[in-house]
């Protein structure tokens, strides 16, 4: 609508009161009936579009509110099962058990059904119920518990994760620190690909824990990290990462953390399976996981930032976990 044009009427003159709505924004009748009403669009957008709560765009796994005030996306939780890419799948909902069983295997909802196993009773996690929002969890002790899967073709990658860490800091550790690696696939160098783990390190004379990708890639480069800020002993995460072929990424809570890059490059085809609760080299006794694992899943692409926060969204419903977006 051209509020600068004034209108006219049948004689060609101007009408005076259509200018002065113009100039002035205030609603008064016009010549011929004719009204205009600039307040009240204004008005209906600012205190009645923020009630519309499913706008659907041409996406359908993405709705945004119609608020001139807020253009924050809203995602709709997007189950890792509508995603071609899940490579590796750990729910622990999947696990029909007691509490307090030790687990010799835990599914793989993926298509690949790589399932997780241990055969040694001592290095078994436990299974517990109704542990977190009255959802189960897969505990593992940060001594020796661990599970080993398969190996999962990939060049570029995404880690999700539903986790929180009990083992408390160490000041033995020192500034070397110690990893507790969630899912990896990291053997004897240089048999090493991706990892996805917490890292208490000293800083300042005190224990800090942060969160950390390890990616090597196909050209030598030797390994790379990206790390975040603050993460706290016995708080539930949802972490995510990812290696596009060029940066890594990570993401706390669906909250950009930290990226590192460019890279150029493939994630390097060890050939070695994936360990949940430590790696594969022959010093994993310094990088076990303690603590608990909801969900642990792996997508053998980098996730597209809509895809990333859909399935953050699924999870952040289904666990009751908040996150930085707006979830459906």
């Amino acid at each position: 609508m051209d509020f600068q044009r004034a209108n006219r009427d049948a004689n060609g003159d101007t009408n005076l009161e259509a200018s002065k709505e113009a100039r002035t924004g205030v609603v008064v009748p016009a010549a011929r009936g004719q009204i205009l009403l600039p307040l009240c669009f204004l008005m209906f957008f600012l205190f009645c579009a923020g009630c519309v709560r499913d706008f659907p765009q041409s996406n359908a796994n993405e709705v945004y509110l119609l608020d001139l005030l807020d253009t924050t996306p809203v995602r709709k939780g997007t189950s890792p099962a509508d995603l071609s890419s899940v490579g590796l799948w750990f729910r622990a909902d999947s696990i029909s058990a007691a509490d307090g069983t030790p687990l010799s295997s835990w599914p793989d909802s993926s298509p690949n059904s790589f399932h997780a196993a241990n055969g040694t009773a001592a290095e078994q996690p436990l299974f517990r119920t109704a542990f977190l929002n009255g959802r189960p969890v897969v505990s593992f002790d940060g001594v020796n518990d661990f599970l080993v899967s398969s190996d999962v073709e990939y060049q570029t990658v995404t880690y999700i994760a539903v986790v929180q860490f009990t083992k408390a800091w160490n000041p033995g550790w020192g500034t070397f620190g110690h990893r507790m690696n969630i899912l990896a696939q990291n053997d004897d160098f240089p048999n090493a690909s991706t990892a996805l783990y917490f890292n208490w390190a000293e800083v300042s004379g005190a224990g800090q824990a942060t969160i950390s990708l390890r990616t090597k890639i196909d050209d030598g480069t030797p390994m790379f990290y990206v790390g975040t800020g603050n993460v706290q002993q016995n708080e539930w995460y949802i972490l995510s990462a990812t290696f596009d072929g060029q940066y890594a990424t990570l993401y706390r809570n669906g909250a950009l953390q930290s990226s590192t890059g460019p890279y150029p490059g493939n994630v390097y085809n060890s050939n070695t399976p994936f360990y949940l609760g430590r790696h594969g080299a022959s010093t994993a006794g310094t990088h076990r996981f303690g603590g608990e694992m909801a969900e642990v899943l792996l997508f053998t692409e980098a996730l597209s930032a809509q895809d990333r926060e859909g399935v953050e969204c699924y999870l952040s419903i289904k666990y009751g976990l908040s996150v930085i977006q707006s979830c459906l």
